[in-house]
């Protein structure tokens, strides 16, 4: 029979468990961080998409066209509406939906603009 006469090198499992509580750690930091990424990310395409339907809105408001178009920006399509409001026909909804590529709403601005009549005058 042989004798082993060295001792084998090894870990305890006080270190086993300190060393796994470690990783543990260090793995929920990381994602506490990527989660804040995220919500960062998201965040900031919010507020861009914001302010294409802010200019949008400036924009049709300005120009007093009340046509029903679809435009689309790089990664975003905006569809915008007009329709009567009630029975007033000086005013008119205007309805600003954003939507992503794969067709989601991400954000709509909704506002009533009142157009005068105009008198034209010879």
């Amino acid at each position: 029979m042989v004798k082993l006469t060295k001792e084998i090198a090894g870990s305890t499992l006080i270190e086993v468990i300190v060393a796994m509580v470690i990783i543990m750690i260090v793995l929920g930091i990381s994602y506490a961080i990527i989660l804040n990424l995220k919500k960062h990310n998201d965040l900031n395409n919010k507020l861009h998409v914001y302010s294409i339907l802010q200019h949008e809105f400036t924009k049709s408001k300005s120009e007093m066209k009340f046509n029903s178009e679809t435009i689309e920006y790089e990664n975003i399509i905006i569809v915008r509406s007009f329709d009567a409001y009630g029975k007033n026909k000086d005013a008119r909804v205007l309805l600003l939906e954003a939507f992503n590529k794969q067709g989601e709403k991400v954000m709509e601005k909704r506002e009533i603009l009142f157009h005068p009549p105009r008198h034209d005058t010879f």
